[in-house]
């Protein structure tokens, strides 16, 4: 497994509810975020590079579908990037 892009310290490990330092830095991916369930594969991308490619199947709070990417921003959080529109 990958080293934490939190702490640096220590490996990553994959749980049932998502992924995970095992040090105490806190950092921490959730397996399921806006209804979809993430692959152990998109977890691994999105802690190693930092964003994922366009994932489909979110779900709003709204109930609505969407796509978008994952990123991880300046607080090592999950958040959505989505694409810009051209023209």
């Amino acid at each position: 497994m990958p080293l934490c892009p939190k702490c640096k310290q220590q490996h990553l490990r994959t749980f049932e509810k998502g992924l995970g330092c095992t040090k105490e830095c806190g950092f921490v991916i959730w397996r399921t975020i806006a209804g979809k369930k993430l692959t152990d594969a998109q977890l691994i991308t999105l802690a190693t590079k930092g964003i994922t490619s366009e994932i489909k199947g979110f779900t709003s709070k709204a109930g609505k579908e969407f796509s978008a990417k994952l990123k991880l921003d300046g607080e090592m959080k999950a958040v959505f990037e989505f694409a810009t529109k051209k023209g």
